[in-house]
């Protein structure tokens, strides 16, 4: 029997997926990260970043990214004032603090999402009428095209269906550097060779956690 698979778009003018952001610089990994995909289910479904349920979902569900179109990585400088209290316990007031966030600028990725049928609709109605807005990665970002797709047996296997499924991506009339000849791909997977770090929520805590996955590239499917 076919797997169930969540089917997900997420493009937007910026996105950004913090991998190792601490204090004054937040950075974006080249892909949507499985924590930000989970933080996207929770605001759909109504829960709280400290919720113990994000955390269940986090080991419940697996999760693939095939890159549509990369982007560029772009910096946004930003400067916080406030009051500020030092290693010696003394306040320093009105201080400045320059912080540096980084972006994904017209990025799109064909995001899958695997697990059991009945969460997986549960989540797939929620993503199309959500409790709360819905963005990638930060609040600033919007996406400018729906995110959910649609839920699908048709495929045996995620990796299968990152070969068959069409090359969507809305920008890819005007794109200067023209068509891609190959897509790259990250599906997690136990015995992948890579490991990737994410800001997993562990109730009732944030905290670090790695996870392995494959890396890979598929020729460029047809247009859909």
């Amino acid at each position: 029997m076919n797997p169930t698979l969540l089917l997900l778009r997420f493009e937007g003018v910026l996105q950004s997926w913090g991998i190792k952001s601490r204090w004054d610089i937040r950075d974006t990994s080249e892909a949507p990260t499985k924590s930000g995909v989970i933080g996207v289910f929770g605001c759909a479904l109504g829960y709280k970043r400290t919720s113990a349920v994000l955390s269940g979902l986090f080991d419940q569900l697996k999760i693939g990214v095939r890159v549509e179109n990369t982007g560029k990585v772009v910096m946004d400088y930003h400067t916080v004032k406030g009051n500020l209290w030092t290693a010696e316990e003394k306040q320093r007031k009105d201080h400045t603090i320059v912080s540096k966030r980084f972006y994904l600028q017209d990025a799109s990725f064909l995001v899958i999402v695997e697990g059991e049928q009945e969460l997986i609709e549960s989540i797939g109605k929620a993503l199309q009428n959500p409790k709360w807005p819905i963005y990638l990665g930060r609040k600033s970002c919007v996406p400018t095209r729906p995110v959910y797709e649609e839920i699908t047996n048709a495929y045996g296997s995620m990796e299968e269906a990152f070969k068959i499924i069409p090359w969507s991506w809305f920008g890819k009339e005007t794109s200067p550097e023209g068509k891609p000849l190959r897509l790259q791909c990250f599906i997690e997977n136990d015995e992948g060779v890579s490991i990737r770090r994410d800001n997993a929520p562990m109730f009732p805590s944030r905290m670090f956690r790695d996870r392995r996955e494959s890396a890979f590239f598929v020729d460029l499917p047809a247009e859909g």
